[in-house]
């Protein structure tokens, strides 16, 4: 590991990594020669090719030839797309349903769909059958929208909170 990189777990050289547009175009900026490790990782993004953490790797390395500055940060945004983030979660992540969400029992048979848009721009619902309550959103949601519910409530709040 370097000494930009963090203390997090890097992945494996055979796992696939997204290399976004810009970042292949920079690559093809920085190039040192034609074929080059930065050469064909532009080419692999550029064709829509999946691209391995070999290929990035190779790419830093000819990246540490250059001295600039532009080229520091540029291993820095490529050394971030190496490491494992799986374990992180969001400060607002809820595992588990909360005690507050409560479960909606249907009287007389009735069914309640589930309140979650899927598009909010066209409506479009979530067809399954409601059983939980999230208190702070209106209508009820299946096992996996509540949990999004939740989450979207908790960020909320979290906003409400900053100064």
């Amino acid at each position: 590991m370097s000494s930009t990189m963090s203390s997090k777990r890097r992945l494996p050289a055979h796992y696939e990594v997204r290399i976004g547009k810009r970042l292949g175009e920079l690559s093809l900026f920085w190039q040192r020669r034609e074929g080059d490790a930065l050469a064909v990782l532009a080419g692999l993004v550029l064709l829509g090719r999946p691209v391995t953490v070999r290929h990035v790797e190779a790419a830093i390395e000819v990246l540490r030839e250059h001295e600039s500055e532009g080229a520091r940060r540029m291993i820095q945004m490529m050394e971030a797309r190496l490491v494992d983030r799986t374990d992180e979660r969001p400060p607002w992540y809820v595992d588990v349903l909360p005690e507050t969400v409560s479960r909606r029992v249907s009287k007389d048979g009735k069914k309640y769909p589930c309140g979650y848009f899927i598009e909010p721009t066209t409506k479009l619902q979530c067809r399954n059958e409601g059983a939980f309550v999230v208190p702070g959103a209106r209508g009820t949601f299946c096992a996996l929208h509540a949990h999004r519910t939740v989450s979207r409530v908790a960020r909320r709040n979290a906003r409400a909170r900053k100064p």
